[in-house]
């Protein structure tokens, strides 16, 4: 997604620089509701009063790489073996979910990180979701 090249200085500077472009971005007040959407149909996926249908939405996706790499940074988790259940549960649903239809993998990582296309320009790390507005002024 554009941070594949980006080095770091270990792996929590790489996780948190990941990790920046999924968390609440206070210049875009839409952020907030889109994760705290996020967040609730998970739990209510986790407590059953859902189906899979909640991964269509794409701040779930934001959620669940959110939780799980902030849990790598703070050392709530040294591997994938100590995610909570109902993370590991998330992911392994968003996993198939993603795989349920041709390029839907592409497009969701796309809407989850709100990106219009893999090319990033260089000003991207300061202005992710306005980088790539159309030149014609859409």
């Amino acid at each position: 997604m554009g941070l594949g090249a980006y080095h770091g200085a270990d792996d929590n500077d790489r996780r948190r620089e990941i990790v920046d472009w999924f968390l609440n971005d206070e210049r875009y007040p839409e952020d907030k509701i889109i994760l705290e959407a996020g967040y609730r149909l998970l739990d209510e996926r986790a407590q059953g009063k859902r189906g899979i249908e909640v991964f269509e939405f794409p701040g779930v996706g934001r959620a669940i790489y959110a939780e799980a790499l902030l849990g790598f940074i703070v050392g709530d988790f040294a591997s994938p073996d100590d995610f909570p259940e109902w993370l590991t549960a998330a992911q392994r649903e968003l996993g198939e979910w993603l795989r349920g239809a041709r390029g839907r993998k592409s497009k969701y990582f796309l809407a989850m990180a709100n990106l219009e296309s893999y090319e990033l320009l260089p000003h991207a790390r300061d202005d992710p979701r306005g980088q790539l507005k159309r030149s014609n002024g859409d």
